[in-house]
């Protein structure tokens, strides 16, 4: 079982404290455990350039700008979007967990559900701003984490790449990728991942939560609106 949670940045609000974000999927057809988003967050265009400013004039690591992002942004719950989920996963009342079911849902066959891959998208998307959030993973072996297109295939094969319109971090049985072939050279294992997208800054940017260390960045140009996006490797 995995739970998410995503941010929002309210300029004319005092700053909340952080809430419970994001996810992950189950192995087969065992539940897992929570998968946490926190400090997901969201600053309008204006605002969100202007502190960028700010903040790498200070210098500095993307891990070290972001904490110093937390300090002035209001955070709200981020939620699942049901009618992304893949039939295998199962989503939990409040849209914040979801875990791998035995046998497939009985669900529409809308246009927005992923058919092929175990994926559910966070209900939410950006087209401009910084926005983020943080994922637990703690010991599951096969997942993906990142952002990915409104428009991105979720119907056939579809590789999870730039080149389709998915940036991501890939974790396959303790090796990381770009999702586009190239090794992530890791020397502690990630168990809680940091996810910032700067649309206008065109980068999404993966860290690990725990030491703040950054992981890989992502640099592209975005075109449409992204959405949060999960994906877990099952064995059905």
């Amino acid at each position: 079982m995995f739970s998410a949670h995503l941010p929002r940045w309210h300029p004319d609000q005092i700053p909340g404290p952080p809430t419970r974000p994001d996810p992950s999927a189950g192995e087969g057809t065992e539940a897992l455990p929570p998968v946490l988003c926190r400090f997901l967050l969201a600053a309008s265009r204006q605002e969100g350039t202007q502190k960028r400013k700010e903040l790498k004039s200070v210098g500095g690591s993307k891990s070290l700008i972001w904490e110093k992002m937390k300090e002035k942004v209001h955070f709200s719950p981020v939620l699942l979007d049901p009618n992304t989920a893949n039939r295998w996963l199962h989503l939990s009342g409040d849209l914040t967990g979801v875990r791998n079911g035995e046998t497939p849902q009985q669900l529409p066959d809308n246009p927005e559900r992923h058919m092929k891959y175990s994926n559910v998208f966070g209900s939410e998307g950006f087209s401009s701003g910084r926005h983020g959030w943080e994922v637990e993973v703690g010991d599951h072996p096969h997942w993906n984490i990142g952002v990915a297109k409104e428009s991105v295939n979720r119907r056939d094969e579809c590789s999870a790449s730039p080149k389709y319109g998915i940036w991501c971090l890939v974790h396959r049985e303790g090796k990381y990728t770009n999702g586009d072939g190239q090794t992530v050279t890791l020397t502690t294992i990630l168990r809680r991942i940091r996810v910032q997208l700067d649309y206008d800054g065109e980068e999404v940017t993966f860290s690990d939560a725990e030491d703040k260390a950054d992981v890989y960045t992502h640099r592209d140009t975005f075109t449409e609106k992204l959405f949060p996006y999960f994906l877990k490797i099952t064995n059905h």
